[in-house]
């Protein structure tokens, strides 16, 4: 059965080439939100087995999405990746193989397909298994 995956990030190119690799691979359905806002009620309503969340936009930045996601009830369970081009190294860790920044696995941009589908599936594993 296919993951569904929300992405939401303001940059509608990276957006739809991530998409089209990442359902290629045949195991994920994604949806792609472009304003942070309804990402967050996208969120709810879609119920996605997983955010891969941009860091910094505009409009509303992914810290504050992810915070509004896990202080409600609807989305507190569904696991967050961030994926961004902008990240200090002092703010990087590791933690069992990955990559972290503010305590939430982490992805650099751009990313290979292969990478981000290895991450995808370590933490909707560690996810399962709690």
């Amino acid at each position: 059965m296919k993951k569904k995956i929300l992405m939401i990030d303001d940059e509608e190119d990276f957006c739809y080439f991530t998409k089209k690799n990442l359902e290629k691979t045949r195991e994920f359905d994604v949806i792609i939100e472009t304003n942070p806002e309804k990402g967050i009620r996208v969120a709810a309503e879609q119920q996605p087995d997983l955010v891969l969340l941009d860091i910094i936009m505009p409009e509303l930045d992914g810290s504050e999405v992810a915070f509004r996601l896990v202080n409600d009830a609807r989305t507190k369970d569904i696991p967050i990746i961030f994926l961004t081009c902008l990240a200090d190294e002092k703010d990087l860790g590791r933690y069992d193989g990955l990559s972290m920044v503010g305590g939430r696995p982490f992805i650099a941009k751009p990313c290979q397909t292969p990478e981000l589908v290895r991450v995808i599936k370590e933490v909707l594993e560690r996810k399962q298994n709690q």
